[in-house]
């Protein structure tokens, strides 16, 4: 299951970063096993004590992440600058620069909120150091394909909402999801939508062609669920070398990473603490507290 999700090889993978709840269910319960029992008792008790029905397990907002996005740049109120890639991050004594679009802008303090093999990049010049440790962080590629059906034409070997792929079956893609049946309203009345990802287990899966990464996914689909249908639409994307990797000791690595950035310089993102949004929202405020407390503390000692 963690292999699926993170895209990892979970021989290698922190469990620390990735999943640290199951550290404390086995601290917890001794097994993942017994932890496992334990909450689905205290679940049904619960649900069975107070007559309501559990909570839907999935969630998600109506029109997808990007309502996030969109919310956040409604909400900042400050001087906002959207699609203007940085190239370069360097310290002239006094303040930070931010090279982006030919402009050079003055901070007091940064926070990159980028994968670390892009913030190694960018703080070369400033943080060798820290730019060394950075692209220690490995990245793979990953993927994924969306694919639109006829609610007729979704006839699966078996009834599934979901399929997490062990690197072992040797497929070509990592995992699939039922999209519409975990989340009914991504689809309108008479479609369904499966969301196929990639990437792992087949790396040449993410430089195909699209007409041949559509094929391979098609004959995955048809042997893993029996679906022979024609989807009457689909839509890719790749991101390549962009999903990081966490191996033991990473946390370590992180922690040495940021006693090397020079002050005033935070990082924060999918790449150090976590990669899931709440992790990364977790993230993004304590690196925007500290930034604030650096800001406060120039106007002190000045």
């Amino acid at each position: 299951v963690l292999g699926g999700i993170y895209n990892a090889n979970p021989e290698t993978q922190s469990i620390l970063v990735t999943a640290p709840i199951m550290r404390q269910m086995e601290q917890a319960h001794r097994s993942l096993f017994l932890a496992s029992l334990a909450a689905m008792r205290a679940r049904r008790k619960g649900a069975a004590g107070n007559g309501n029905v559990p909570p839907h397990r999935f969630i998600n907002f109506q029109n997808g992440a990007e309502e996030l996005i969109h919310a956040l740049v409604g909400q900042l109120r400050a001087d906002l600058r959207l699609n203007a890639p940085v190239t370069r991050v360097v310290h002239d004594g006094e303040s930070w620069l931010v090279e982006t679009n030919g402009e050079r802008l003055a901070a007091d303090a940064v926070i990159l909120a980028v994968p670390a093999n892009v913030a190694a990049i960018l703080v070369e010049d400033a943080a060798p150091d820290a730019a060394a440790l950075l692209r220690q962080i490995r990245h793979n590629a990953i993927g994924t394909v969306s694919l639109a059906y006829r609610a007729a034409d979704m006839q699966l070997a078996a009834p599934v909402k979901g399929l997490m792929i062990p690197r072992r079956e040797n497929r070509r893609v990592d995992a699939v999801v039922y999209t519409s049946a975990k989340l009914p309203a991504r689809a309108p009345d008479g479609y369904a939508l499966l969301r196929v990802f990639f990437g792992g287990g087949d790396p040449e899966t993410i430089v195909m062609a699209e007409a041949r990464l559509l094929a391979v996914v098609r004959d995955e689909l048809r042997d893993l669920l029996g679906l022979e249908a024609t989807p009457v639409d689909f839509r890719g994307a790749r991101w390549p070398d962009s999903y990081a990797q966490p191996d033991v000791g990473h946390l370590e690595r992180v922690a040495a990473i940021e006693a090397l950035l020079p002050t005033g310089l935070f990082v924060a993102g999918g790449s150090y603490r976590g990669l899931a949004v709440p992790d990364c929202v977790k993230q993004g405020r304590h690196a925007g507290a500290q930034a604030l407390a650096h800001h406060q503390s120039l106007f002190v000692h000045s």
